[in-house]
């Protein structure tokens, strides 16, 4: 897996346009596997080229009525001009009758920092669950993740006041993978201070 050391773009500007996918089992797939398409926005801040767009990492999961895309990004700076580099997630129905999903009607959520340590330690074992609301300009969207061993996957759902609910079981596996990826964004932020080692270790307060 290839981790950009490129600034990522502001999340709601990224275009995202997938191939098909299965219908059932799911897909995870490496933005670098495949030029990036669509037109990039004009407000991306850095001009990046398309080759620094292919380089943000994305891992897609596909199920029976929903897919979901997490991928790397990077909070607006504030105060201090600096972002925070997080995990951004995508989420579109199935459309029906076919074997695509509706990316141009997606949900989007965007992680914030106080969430990312919690969504990292469901997603690596460390904690059973986390829920969260109050997401987007009409505080009408969020997200809940559930590990669920007897089915060998965590339940990630996200809803949308405008958009409806989207659900998809990720298997443990590609729950670890995304986890990983959520936890290399983590430490971008400590500039080399910590190590994985130690946020590990703190993660088991969260639990």
């Amino acid at each position: 897996m290839h981790y950009s050391p490129a600034r990522y773009p502001q999340p709601n500007n990224l275009p995202s346009q997938h191939p098909n996918a299965p219908q059932q089992g799911q897909q995870m797939q490496h933005a670098g596997q495949a030029p990036f398409h669509g037109k990039q926005p004009s407000n991306v801040a850095n001009n990046r080229s398309e080759q620094q767009w292919a380089d943000v990492m994305r891992l897609k999961v596909f199920g029976g009525k929903a897919a979901l895309e997490f991928f790397e990004a990077e909070t607006r700076g504030g105060k201090t001009g600096k972002g925070w580099k997080t995990i951004q997630i995508d989420a579109a129905y199935k459309i029906q009758g076919k074997e695509v999903y509706d990316w141009q009607r997606k949900s989007i959520i965007q992680i914030t920092r106080l969430e990312l340590p919690y969504v990292i330690a469901v997603l690596l074992g460390v904690r059973s669950s986390c829920a969260y609301k109050a997401h987007g300009p009409n505080k009408d969207k969020g997200f809940e993740m559930e590990r669920q061993p007897n089915n060998g996957s965590v339940f990630f759902k996200v809803f949308d006041g405008q958009n409806g609910t989207k659900a998809v079981p990720i298997p443990m596996v590609e729950a670890m993978m995304i986890g990983h990826m959520a936890l290399a964004q983590y430490l971008e932020n400590f500039d080399g201070r910590i190590s994985s080692d130690v946020v590990m270790n703190s993660l088991h307060s969260l639990a």
